[in-house]
């Protein structure tokens, strides 16, 4: 991995840093938070907010970050990574499907933005500034009972890996 180009809006939303009023100062959690993991990752961000005494490419909280003024984020990101001498070079950091697929298929190894920078912290407030209340779980006695399979029938024969082309081990080391 040579150079990381990560989604900045995307990650900002992924990581729970996005959504109160302080724009900027999510862009600098956003930045210190990559400065840690991915120091010398290129963070690209939409040109909607974007400071406007800033060039278009520049450092900042020890990263390099560039403002999209005329394109979406990911339409820039792509492009880079569609005129890169050799995409495989690249790892973009996403979880946007969409660009996701379009890099791999240009040949740029694509990354969960939680897998490079971490996980979202367990309880993130709105911008209204609740909390939201994490989902309930129902307790075992509460689930309904579950049915056995039906046995199989003759001629049936159990499934195996090979019937989904999976070899019969997979080595994840």
């Amino acid at each position: 991995m040579d150079l990381v180009l990560v989604d900045g809006h995307n990650a900002l939303y992924a990581l729970g840093l996005a959504g109160g009023r302080d724009h900027e100062g999510e862009r600098r959690a956003l930045l210190a938070r990559v400065a840690a993991a991915l120091p010398e990752a290129l963070v690209y961000f939409d040109g909607r907010g974007a400071p406007t005494d800033l060039p278009r490419v520049f450092r900042q909280e020890g990263v390099k970050v560039h403002y999209c003024a005329d394109r979406e984020a990911d339409d820039e990101i792509f492009a880079d990574v569609a005129h890169a001498t050799d995409p495989r070079r690249l790892t973009v950091v996403t979880n946007d499907r969409e660009l996701a697929a379009r890099c791999r298929r240009a040949g740029a190894l694509v990354v969960r933005v939680e897998d490079a920078l971490g996980r979202a912290p367990a309880r993130v407030r709105t911008s209204a500034g609740r909390r939201r209340r994490r989902p309930r779980v129902p307790r075992a006695d509460a689930l309904p009972e579950s049915r056995p399979l039906p046995p199989l029938r003759d001629g049936d024969a159990p499934l195996r890996p090979d019937d989904f082309d999976l070899p019969d081990v997979v080595d994840l080391g």
